[in-house]
């Protein structure tokens, strides 16, 4: 008997980018303006202009790999990493999207193509989504954790629940409480940086 898959709630030093199977892909521009040339949604404060450089860091960090190719996606720089080949099923496709004067381009992804920054490339086991099991797919520990511990400035505390976000002076975020398996615990920090996912965040 067949059952149906679930939500899976995702907890781990990574958060959700542990399941991830590895989409790096840039908005594109037009979509910034949606009220302006279609008439629906709101318009960005900013255009991607002023995001682009921020992508381009990211990328180079997360060790993204891509076409050469900009398409409506303007680089101000290569992908970090190459694309990656096409499989014998995406060969097909492109050999039929190109038989109908179809464009297409590899996608961009979180997975790198090439050994790189210490880590290897990806050997196609397809785990992306039970976790990476060799550190190829760019998830949050084996990237921008990783290089944050190694500043020594940087304390990873896990299995924890955060419950509450406490308001200070001029109604702005100074604090938060979280309990972990000790009990409850009260944080006062300068900077809280809030990235918990399509779930938790608007939780708290």
């Amino acid at each position: 008997r067949r059952q149906a898959v679930g939500y899976h709630h995702v907890r781990g030093v990574g958060g959700r980018t542990l399941r991830f199977t590895g989409g790096a892909h840039r908005l594109n521009p037009r979509a910034m303006q949606l009220h302006r040339d279609f008439g629906i949604g709101a318009d960005w404060p900013f255009d991607y202009a002023l995001l682009e450089p921020w992508y381009e860091q990211v990328e180079s960090i997360i060790g993204v790999a891509g076409p050469a190719r900009t398409g409506q996606r303007p680089r101000s720089k290569p992908c970090p990493l190459p694309a990656h080949g096409l499989s014998f099923a995406s060969q097909k496709l492109a050999q039929g999207a190109g038989q109908l004067g179809w464009g297409w381009e590899s996608n961009t992804l979180a997975a790198l193509s090439r050994p790189y920054d210490g880590r290897p490339d990806c050997n196609y086991c397809q785990q992306c989504n039970r976790g990476c099991p060799r550190g190829d797919k760019g998830s949050v520990d084996v990237t921008f954790l990783r290089k944050a511990l190694a500043t020594g400035h940087c304390t990873i505390k896990s299995a924890v629940q955060v419950t509450q976000l406490l308001a200070g002076k001029a109604d702005r975020v100074d604090g938060l409480v979280y309990r972990d398996a000790l009990g409850e615990h009260t944080l006062q920090v300068p900077v809280i940086v809030l990235c918990a996912g399509s779930v938790e965040t608007p939780r708290l």
